[in-house]
C-alpha cells in the first residue's frame, strides 16, 4: 500500500516520491520480505526514469523477471515513467526490451507503448504494434479496445499518415461501434 501511494504521488509528479518508494523497497528487503512484481511495480511507477532504469536491471536480475503474470506490470510502469519524462523512445526501447526477454506485453504495455508511438509522431510503429497485438490476441479481439484502437489511430495522424488512421478505423469500426 506504501509503494502504491508513492506511485500515486509520482503521477502527481511529487519529486519525492521515488526517494520514498526506493526507501520502502529496501526497508522491505532488510527485513526479510521479498518484493514481488506489484511492489517493483509500484517502486519503479514512483521513481524518475533514471531511478526507473535502476530498479528495472534490478528486477530483472531477479527470479521473477521470468513471471510472465507480473513482469508485464513492471515494464509498463517503467514505460509510462518514461513518458512521464518525455522519452517515449525510451518507452518504446523498453517493449523491445520485454520482447527480448520472451515476455509478451499486455494491454497495458501496448496502451503506453502506443502513447510513446503518438508522442514521437511515429504512426509506422503504431501500425505494426497494432498488427502484433492483433495477431497475438487473434482469439480474443476484445482486448484491442477503443482506446487502444484511437491512440494508434492517433500517432498515425500525428505522423503525416492519415489514410494509416482512416484503414485502422475501417479495420476496427465493428468492434469500435460495439464498444469493445
Amino acid at each position: 500500500a506504501l509503494l502504491a501511494a508513492c506511485a500515486d504521488a509520482a503521477r502527481r509528479r511529487d519529486a519525492a516520491a521515488g526517494d520514498a518508494a526506493l526507501g520502502v523497497l529496501r526497508k522491505m528487503e532488510e527485513r526479510g520480505v521479498e518484493p514481488d512484481s506489484r511492489s517493483f511495480s509500484a517502486a519503479v511507477a514512483a521513481a524518475e526514469p533514471a531511478g526507473a532504469e535502476g530498479l528495472l536491471a534490478e528486477f530483472e536480475s531477479s527470479a521473477l523477471a521470468s513471471d510472465p503474470e507480473g513482469a508485464p506490470f513492471v515494464y509498463c510502469a517503467a514505460m509510462r515513467a518514461s513518458l512521464r519524462a518525455g522519452e517515449w523512445e525510451a518507452a518504446l526501447s523498453l517493449l523491445d526490451r520485454m520482447r527480448a526477454r520472451g515476455l509478451d506485453p499486455d494491454s497495458h504495455c501496448l496502451g503506453a507503448a502506443l502513447e510513446a508511438c503518438r508522442a514521437g509522431r511515429d504512426g509506422e510503429r503504431a501500425e505494426a504494434e497494432l498488427a502484433a497485438a492483433r495477431t497475438m490476441h487473434a482469439d480474443a479481439p476484445h482486448r484491442l479496445s477503443g482506446v487502444l484502437v484511437s491512440t494508434a489511430m492517433g500517432a498515425c495522424v500525428r505522423g503525416g499518415r492519415w489514410e494509416s488512421a482512416l484503414a485502422i478505423f475501417d479495420a476496427h469500426a465493428a468492434d469500435l461501434a460495439a464498444g469493445s
